[in-house]
């Protein structure tokens, strides 16, 4: 039986998030097959022990949603207890969104520690975490995307009204505004005038030091999931169909009428070539273990990448261990797929570096 350490939590705006993955894990691992050890980490950073954690989460339970309390305040290297349980472990399940969590940073830090960990290594989670490095790479391999421009903070501060006419002048309203790094639709905003797009950019810029601003495509939201294996091989794929004017944070995790339809209702021929960009995405960003990738198809068939997320949510409502069930891989069975592959391909990895 292999010891997981499930890394939940952390200091990104989707806390709330992880900690409902947690949950759901807790709910739905196969006890005779992995055995977990709970590590979690509080908003202003501090690294909870197992037991620590565990009444963390029975507090939590209650609700299904919430968040961690520091209880020393020490961050790991202070935190010995941490430490020495962590390393009792066999090989770790990151479950933290966002910023310090999915960026390349704990997967940094669990490489130096000689950890084996299930997803992506540093670089493919640091990619795809930066839409701007990212959707560059999508350009430089022709991966159909939404026409988009960065804007840097200190760029808008110092004329705002220059920035964002350079922008209009090459994009279409209406348009969309989001934080480079970033997840769960924290800080997205659908703009249709350069007065909305002002503040609009403003809320962005709260959350980091970038933003993207891209076309809104009118067009349905399709998502399919990668699992690594013997062999590499894709989800089927599903449809979001969201109560508002786009799937915004409330709409992913608070609101009942939002609809996940899996299996999507298209064609063969294009669930395969969704499925086969899929593919093609999760190899160029050299990803690890399983990833959700996100798709507009329109009207007239066309197909558009949104992104690419190496550590996509386990709640209740998240659409990849969704998308895995019904391609034949319950969730008790994916959970212990992954932490299986997680400690291989790490052990392999290291192996030939």
């Amino acid at each position: 039986m292999l010891r997981v350490a499930l890394i939940f939590g952390g200091e990104s705006d989707e806390h709330e998030v992880s900690v409902a993955s947690a949950l759901s894990i807790l709910d739905n691992h196969n006890p005779d097959e992995v055995e977990l050890r709970f590590f979690a980490v509080s908003k202003d950073g501090s690294w909870l022990t197992h037991e620590e954690s565990v009444s963390q989460l029975n507090s939590i339970r209650i609700s299904g949603w919430g968040d961690v309390t520091g209880i020393k305040g020490d961050r790991i290297l202070n935190y010995k207890s941490v430490l020495q349980e962590l390393g009792d472990c066999d090989v770790a399940f990151p479950v933290i969104h966002g910023r310090g969590g999915e960026d390349g940073r704990l997967q940094g830090f669990l490489d130096s520690i000689h950890m084996p960990y299930v997803g992506s290594g540093v670089t493919a989670s640091a990619s795809a975490m930066d839409k701007e490095l990212m959707r560059g790479l999508f350009a430089a391999n022709n991966i159909p995307q939404p026409s988009y421009r960065v804007v840097r903070k200190h760029d808008f501060i110092n004329d705002p009204q220059i920035t964002l006419s350079a922008v209009i002048e090459e994009l279409q309203f209406p348009l969309f505004t989001k934080p480079a790094n970033g997840g769960s639709s924290i800080g997205v905003s659908k703009v249709r005038s350069k007065t909305e797009l002002s503040e609009a950019a403003i809320l962005a810029f709260k959350y980091d030091e970038k933003i993207l601003i891209e076309e809104a495509i009118t067009a349905r939201e399709i998502e399919c999931g990668v699992l690594e294996g013997i062999t590499l091989q894709s989800t089927c794929t599903g449809e979001i169909i969201s109560s508002s004017d786009f799937y915004d944070y409330d709409h992913k995790y608070k609101d009942s009428g939002t609809r996940l339809i899996v299996p999507a209702d298209v064609s063969d021929d294009i669930s395969s070539k969704i499925q086969t960009l899929a593919l093609k995405i999760f190899r160029l960003l050299g990803a690890r273990s399983y990833a959700r990738v996100d798709f507009l198809l329109t009207d007239t068939n066309d197909i558009y990448c949104l992104e690419i997320n190496t550590s996509p949510g386990f709640t209740t409502s998240s659409m990849f261990p969704i998308l895995c069930a019904n391609s034949g891989v319950s969730f008790k069975q994916l959970i212990t797929r992954l932490v299986i592959s997680g400690e291989q391909t790490s052990q392999d990895v290291r192996t030939h570096d």
